[in-house]
């Protein structure tokens, strides 16, 4: 952005500074405060900090609000790298609300325990006679109440310790003593604090019964006693009987035993102090707030137990999504366009050669052919879900940020046990290329972590809301180069699927499987046989396949059922903009709807099919000395292109697509095939354009003029 330009980014970037600058004195202020505990009015100026932290809170809320909404159409001039601009400033701003809510739950102050120490401290300073009878039986039942509690919870410490001591005086039989008074206190006050642990208790909701050795089977409403708690959702615990072992976390709720006599408010006080954390129950519940306020639907499903806990949303789906619109910043819309050099008065990626009459090759640094053939064991979601697809999503990635455009390829599964995913390795005219199991790869990128990325997607409908979205079942990473900076050469890979998402790492897709872990070679050699695997191999591309390759843009990912069709695009993108324009340096709108539509429309696999396969159909009939034309074969792939995928996709009936919804899917193939059935018995696409069963969008000029100008070949 120039210097002295202004525009929503500029704006929101200037107000991200103030807010930190702002949220950083207040934090210092707070720090100093809570450290000295002599300053006068203590308990006012905390409150009133805890006030000012909630106030700049919301405040960084809105910005952050309106720093999501930002959409790089409304700026004035060109930004460069957008995109990476406002995720930075969404995430100083998290951090600012982070440090915000940490420093508020500090300083929140506890309502319940102010209150009931006011009246203690009024007790005692002698102000019987203005507190009323009421006021005094209140705080004695109050410090009745706990007294009872201190009791039994000192009851249930002697039971304790008395079994501590009859276990050391096993252990230690023959060595003496000092005393009974060494014997009563149990050693050192460490020892005390780890074998003496408060007893935390959680109910059942639903009977389950364990499938390992391993595992505490129970019925509805049993109370079991927690022992410990792991991080993959196992907890161990003990039940009524004694018998211990791992039960589902989600199972359990914690148990209250006042339930029954207590009121709701109270009851809800007292779920906070029974809780297992060292920190206050306020804490606590704010925690929970901020949980319930970032829920996403794959959260929901974690917590029913429908999903292992290696799923997470779809990364690379909701990269594709900017806010609730589709972007196509990572679309081959994107990475087909020209690209202006840095002066803007010639391309960067587009050459032509006059002495070939043709456009100039780019090699590139790797440029590989990749063949998907299996994905196995790969965890099935629970019930209540409708699986719609399952599909591997792909794209260039160093560990941080996407470098190229997002492709898919959908999976079939076939086994009794829906846990092996097959690709279609033949292309046939029947083919959809979205199942087709090959596609190429081009990458002049020098950095060594540099990859591919896989991602497996699985879309789903739930049953109970029919609400449609996506998750990950885990990802997979591929460096194209190796240690020694070479690119990989001809190579089958069987790598392990992680869990999470592509920024975490050290996360397991379905934890159950290595969470039994055993010194048994056999067993660990079966665990992990279990463990999801995605199978593919990396072949280098024929000599026919490179002279293609070389005429695509040098960073693109895409499928190799349209390489013809992509690498025909740049040559005819060619011959406008170099060799058939008179000035080159004519910024003038261009008449051309095939490059104007043309990116579009390979975003749509069936449009693409039917463009295929009507060429398919076009290069068998054509004569030998025909093929052999470059220049007539270009043209004639431009006419297949605007009688078939110009028309479709300007037609007001055909739904949007959405890979896994059958509905659309379905829809759109009906009127595909039959506009292709009409043009084949009519030998002529006029029949169907001109008919008044077809309907079209209105008219808009940008269809048909090219700009070299456009959103997408400025440099940025």
């Amino acid at each position: 952005m120039p210097k002295g330009s202004s525009g929503p980014l500029k704006d929101a970037q200037d107000a991200v500074i103030v807010i930190k600058k702002k949220a950083e004195e207040l934090l210092s202020e707070c720090t100093c405060i809570l450290e000295d505990s002599t300053i006068d009015s203590r308990p006012s100026k905390l409150k009133d900090l805890y006030q000012r932290c909630v106030d700049t809170g919301k405040e960084t809320e809105e910005l952050l609000q309106t720093v999501e909404k930002l959409n790089k159409k409304n700026e004035s001039t060109k930004v460069k790298d957008f995109a990476g601009k406002k995720i930075n400033e969404i995430k100083s701003l998290q951090e600012v609300m982070d440090k915000l809510e940490i420093m508020g739950d500090k300083l929140e102050p506890d309502e319940v325990e102010d209150e009931y120490y006011k009246k203690v401290n009024n007790n005692e300073l002698g102000t019987d006679d203005e507190a009323t009878e009421e006021g005094e039986e209140s705080v004695e039942d109050e410090e009745d109440f706990y007294k009872d509690d201190d009791e039994e919870y000192e009851d249930e410490e002697d039971v304790e310790e008395e079994e501590e001591e009859t276990e050391e005086e096993t252990e230690d039989e023959g060595v003496e003593t000092d005393g009974n008074e060494e014997n009563d206190e149990g050693g050192s006050g460490e020892n005390d604090d780890e074998k003496t642990p408060k007893i935390i208790q959680y109910q059942a909701l639903s009977a389950f019964d364990g499938e390992q050795e391993d595992d505490l089977s129970f019925a509805e409403g049993d109370i079991l006693t927690l022992i410990g708690i792991r991080e993959d959702g196992w907890w161990e615990c003990e039940d009524k009987d004694g018998k211990s072992g791992l039960v589902p976390s989600t199972y359990l709720q914690q148990y209250n035993k006042y339930k029954d006599i207590q009121t709701p408010e109270t009851e809800e006080d007292d779920d906070d102090d029974e809780m297992t954390s060292p920190r206050s129950g306020k804490v606590l519940w704010s925690s929970i707030k901020k949980a319930v306020k970032e829920t996403s639907a794959t959260d929901v499903l974690h917590a029913m137990g429908a999903l292992p806990s290696g799923f997470r949303a779809s990364t690379l789906s909701k990269i594709l999504q900017e806010g609730d619109d589709y972007t196509e910043d990572y679309t081959m819309v994107n990475f087909l366009s020209p690209k202006l050099s840095t002066s803007n008065l010639s391309y960067k990626d587009l050459f032509f050669n006059p002495t070939s009459n043709k456009i100039r090759s780019r090699p590139v640094r790797v440029q590989r052919v990749i063949t998907l053939q299996a994905c196995r064991q790969i965890p099935t979601p629970g019930t209540g879900l409708t699986i719609l697809s399952r599909h591997i999503r792909m794209c260039l990635f160093d560990g941080k940020k996407v470098l190229s455009n997002i492709i898919a390829l959908r999976a079939q599964c076939t086994d009794k046990e829906q846990r092996t995913w097959t690709f279609q390795s033949k292309l046939t005219d029947a083919l959809s290329s979205l199942d087709f199991s090959d596609f190429f790869i081009r990458c002049s990128g020098s950095e060594a972590n540099v990859g591919i990325l896989f991602e497996l997607c699985i879309s789903y409908k739930r049953q109970k809301t029919d609400e449609e979205s996506e998750f990950s079942c885990g990802w997979v990473h591929l460096p194209v180069f190796n240690e020694d900076g070479t690119p990989i050469a001809n190579k089958s890979f069987d790598l392990m699927v992680n869990g999470g998402t592509p920024y975490e790492k050290g996360v397991e897709v379905d934890p159950t499987i290595s969470r039994r872990a055993t010194s048994n070679p056999l067993k660990s050699l079966m665990s992990k046989n279990k463990q999801p695997r995605l199978v593919f191999k990396v072949a280098v591309p024929t000599k026919e396949q490179k002279d293609l390759l070389d005429t695509l843009p040098e960073v693109l990912i895409g499928n190799m059922a349209n390489l013809t069709h992509l690498s025909f695009y740049r040559q005819i993108l060619a011959d406008v903009l170099l060799r058939d324009k008179i000035e080159l340096n004519s910024t003038e709108l261009i008449h051309s709807p095939f490059l104007t539509s043309f990116p579009a429309v390979t975003e749509q696999p069936d449009l693409m099919d039917a463009v295929r396969v009507t060429w398919n159909e076009k290069v068998r009939i054509s004569k030998k000395a025909d093929k052999r034309d470059n220049e007539y074969m270009k043209d004639q792939f431009r006419q297949v292109f605007l009688e078939t995928a110009y028309p479709l996709d300007h037609s007001s009936s055909l739904p949007p697509f959405k890979i896994g919804n059958d509905e659309s899917v379905q829809k759109r193939q009906t009127e595909i095939t039959a506009f292709l059935q009409t043009n084949k018995e009519k030998n002529t696409v006029l029949v169907s354009l001109l008919s008044s069963e077809c309907s079209y969008e209105p008219f808009d000029m940008s269809e048909l003029a090219f700009d070299v100008q456009g959103q997408y070949c400025l440099t940025k």
